[in-house]
């Protein structure tokens, strides 16, 4: 198995940012707040591009140059916090959470005898065991969609409302579940405001007993919990650039036969699809 990273546009603007190298993986699946503002017009397509490209790209930097997980996240987080906070004070606009950018993050490092993880947010990390497999991430997000396409689906039903999208139909319900960010009650995602992740969830293995680690964006792993095209235990096991680039293209070609999110309930047509893949080297250790 050799590491790769691999990324796919399903939106108008790819706002997922991935990279990987021998001993590290590092993605961010960007999210736009609720400002009409475009900030960062001048440097990227979205805010919630630059904000996935800009601290993607610092994490990816310190975990090559020796950081932890929880020192990248953090280094990256001073990084966008600090231009974020220049940025609205020339456009005289006060910080506000709401407003600004999110990203899911999601980490993982190999060192001589550790594989180390951080995530925040649900862009699943897929840890291959000798025997098994964990999937880590924060479930909040999942949740609340859930219960978001599952109210859709019952306005669907009365009169006037059938055949309209289900993010119109719960447009209220989404912008409350924005208020949840980074709350005691809520879930814990990465923004410039307060997205500090010293709040992060973090694992630490044996890299004896790990095979690789695949980092993945909810719009790849759809691929396997929503249309169900693989068995990702299988897939993660044996992981390569090509299988991943043909089961991206299966899944586009299925969404697109479902354009009216019907037979798969969903918010959007396609999702950015990306994801890395670290070999740990523990199939071979006895």
């Amino acid at each position: 198995m050799e590491a790769f990273a691999i990324t796919d546009r399903g939106n108008a603007v790819n706002e997922d940012f991935v990279a990987c190298g021998d001993e590290f993986g590092v993605l961010l699946d960007g999210a736009s707040g609720l400002a009409q503002e475009q900030l960062f017009a001048g440097e990227a397509p979205s805010d919630a591009y630059w904000l996935s490209h800009v601290a993607g790209t610092e994490a990816a930097r310190l975990l090559q140059s020796g950081a932890s997980c929880l020192e990248a996240a953090h280094g990256a987080y001073e990084l966008v916090a600090r231009r974020y906070t220049k940025r609205i004070a020339t456009a005289h606009i006060a910080p506000d959470p709401l407003l600004a950018p999110s990203a899911t993050i999601a980490l993982a490092r190999v060192t001589a005898h550790t594989v180390e993880l951080l995530w925040m947010g649900d862009s699943p990390l897929v840890v291959v065991l000798r025997d098994g497999m964990d999937v880590l991430f924060d479930p909040q997000i999942r949740a609340l969609d859930a219960k978001a396409l599952a109210r859709a689906k019952t306005l669907r039903q009365l009169p006037g409302n059938e055949g309209k999208p289900a993010r119109e139909l719960v447009r209220d319900m989404l912008a409350h579940h924005r208020t949840l960010r980074n709350q005691p009650d809520g879930y814990r995602i990465f923004d410039p405001v307060d997205g500090d992740p010293a709040r992060a969830g973090m694992r630490t293995y044996d890299r004896a007993d790990v095979v690789a680690v695949l980092g993945m964006s909810d719009g790849m792993m759809a691929a396997f919990e929503t249309y169900h095209l693989a068995d990702v235990e299988a897939f993660c096991r044996n992981a390569t650039r090509g299988q991943a680039q043909e089961l991206i293209q299966r899944m586009r070609e299925l969404e697109r036969a479902d354009c009216a999110l019907t037979t798969y309930p969903r918010f959007k047509v396609s999702d950015d699809a990306s994801l890395f893949c670290v070999p740990a080297g523990g199939d071979e250790a006895e």
